[in-house]
């Protein structure tokens, strides 16, 4: 069995690079329907993808539409900026990830403290 999957690099590095944060989109080939792996920068780098043309719609509807959910490998900024900047416009979606990185994520992102919580767990202050 010959099983490949299509990746699109939406960024690749970390640090100084807000708009080249560690995120990559992976779905199987003739797929629309990605996971996310990682989400440090996702809009800039879905309007990069646009630009190459590997999508030929708005980035919002390939944000809202085809990533169908996100894997976060750690909770780091350069790996999370993009899903927390994005979470009012996108859409309800699963984060998948280790039990410590899913609660650093909604102890210290999602808490209404340093951003909304529009997700169903964690804390909930309005």
């Amino acid at each position: 069995m010959n099983s490949s999957f299509q990746v699109i690099p939406l960024g690749v590095k970390g640090g100084l690079y807000e708009s080249n944060l560690s995120a990559y989109m992976l779905a199987p080939v003739n797929s629309h329907n990605y996971v996310c792996l990682d989400a440090g920068t996702l809009y800039a780098g879905i309007e990069r993808a646009i630009q190459h043309h590997v999508f030929n719609q708005p980035p919002a509807s390939v944000l809202r539409t085809s990533i169908k959910a996100y894997l976060i490998s750690h909770a780091h900024l350069d790996h999370v900026a993009g899903l927390i900047i994005n979470s009012p416009a996108d859409t309800n979606k699963n984060i998948y990830g280790t039990a410590f990185c899913l609660n650093n994520i909604q102890t210290h992102y999602f808490s209404w403290q340093t951003w909304a919580n529009f997700g169903d767990k964690g804390i909930n202050l309005h």
